[in-house]
């Protein structure tokens, strides 16, 4: 878990980034999880449930090119309401970008505009 002032810069400005389109989100083989490389570095994104704590977790992982940690930061392991936003806030935007969500949604709108 980091707490590290500039991981938590890092995640900020990765969300505004991602909101903004300037990134690339990609899904990955692990159902709700998603990455994105950044300067050889990989960006992971995941939601899980965990049954013991029985709550949806949601953590960002940084791994270098040859797979090693970096650093982390886990729902599981904070109770700074502001990071658990920013954790939640960077999952749902990257989901939304892997999967094309919004474009799926325009697609759908026009069909159902074309029906009219």
């Amino acid at each position: 878990m980091s707490s590290n002032p500039k991981f938590v810069t890092l995640l900020r400005n990765l969300l505004e980034a991602s909101i903004e389109g300037k990134v690339q989100w990609k899904e990955t083989p692990i159902e709700d999880s998603f990455r994105l490389i950044l300067d050889r570095t990989i960006v992971r994104v995941s939601r899980t449930f965990d049954e013991v704590l029985e709550r949806t977790c949601y953590s960002v992982s940084l791994v270098d090119t040859e797979g090693k940690s970096l650093d982390e930061m886990s729902s599981v392991h904070t109770e700074d309401k502001t990071e658990l936003r920013l954790l939640m806030d960077l999952f749902e935007v990257a989901r939304r970008r892997a999967l094309d969500v919004d474009g799926l949604l325009d697609g759908l709108i026009q069909t159902l505009n074309k029906k009219r």
